[in-house]
């Protein structure tokens, strides 16, 4: 009975361009009515009238006739020039056919089937990305994001970089190889990031920009651990020089110990000169990250080595990967 009906409906408007999920065009005359006095106020809608779906409106006439799911009116409608303008509040009337013929073309109870659809694709997308993340934390070997941010905008320029740190830092960040709290990250990152890159940028210049953003993260990393107290003791530059210069294979504390602290500042200018004029960093990544665990070995606390400090640079070089899988 009612699928009669509505054939019924169409058949009486006209409708036509029926294969088309986004369009109807009539091509009989209808009228819109307004208030009570419907003698006189009214818009008539002609033959070739072509309503369209876009952007979950459905309007015709360039927009200025507009249908709406959960109730009928026009938005605003010019009949031309010396014509009177209708800015329609309140209640219009529609004709019935028309509505009918609307609504199940265009609507699912008071929204547009366009929205809806774009809901259950943002919905099925917002899914699928999840359950992506799931399997990648249950393939991983290491704990999980347990309130990560996963939008910085900090100055490393890739949210994996920052991810990768506050993820080591929730599982494994204290001395002992323990959590360091699920705030703890989300509470200083922005001061430090400030201090870190402003520190590297002054002192090196553009070595920070032929850095890519996994070299960077361990940078970041490595000052952010150790060297990020309100005095630079420039660790941060010995282990890039040892890193820069293709005379040192293996880490050598005797370098080092020169430029940490500035003890030798003839050392120290070399190694800002070599590290500033350096450009092939990132092909020298496993080089770095050697370099960092050799001074990390020059500290006095074994036991947070063993626990923490020897595991950070290659386990969050995986977590920054596994953060640019998902």
């Amino acid at each position: 009975m009612v699928i009669n009906e509505i054939n019924r409906i169409k058949t009486l408007m006209g409708i036509i361009n029926e294969g088309k999920n986004d369009s109807y065009t009539t091509i009989n005359n209808n009228k819109i009515y307004f208030g009570k006095n419907t003698l006189f106020d009214y818009i008539d809608i002609p033959s070739g009238t072509k309503f369209t779906l876009k952007d979950d409106k459905i309007s015709a006439w360039g927009g200025s006739l507009e249908f709406t799911c959960g109730y009928f009116g026009v938005v605003n409608f010019d009949e031309g020039k010396g014509y009177k303008r209708f800015k329609i509040k309140g209640k219009s009337y529609w004709s019935k056919d028309l509505q009918i013929v609307l609504k199940s073309k265009f609507c699912v109870g008071n929204k547009t089937k366009k929205e809806i659809e774009n809901k259950l694709k943002e919905k099925e997308i917002e899914n699928k990305l999840k359950e992506k993340e799931k399997t990648v934390n249950n393939n991983s070997p290491y704990g999980p994001c347990k309130k990560c941010i996963g939008s910085y905008g900090g100055l490393m320029g890739d949210d994996c970089a920052y991810e990768a740190v506050e993820r080591f830092e929730e599982n494994y960040g204290t001395a002992a190889g323990t959590s360091m709290g699920i705030n703890y990250f989300e509470g200083n990152w922005k001061r430090f990031d400030n201090l870190i890159v402003n520190r590297i940028i002054d002192t090196i210049g553009g070595a920070w920009d032929a850095m890519d953003s996994k070299f960077r993260m361990q940078l970041w990393s490595f000052m952010y651990n150790s060297d990020s107290s309100s005095k630079d003791n420039y660790r941060w530059l010995a282990v890039l020089y040892v890193t820069a210069n293709p005379e040192v294979t293996e880490f050598d504390s005797s370098i080092t110990s020169k430029i940490i602290g500035k003890r030798d500042p003839k050392m120290w200018d070399k190694a800002v000169k070599v590290v500033s004029e350096f450009s092939n960093w990132n092909s020298n990544y496993d080089k770095f990250l050697r370099m960092i665990d050799g001074q990390y070995k020059t500290y006095s606390n074994k036991g947070a080595y063993a626990k923490s400090w020897a595991k950070r640079p290659q386990v969050m070089s995986d977590m920054y990967d596994e953060c640019k899988s998902k």
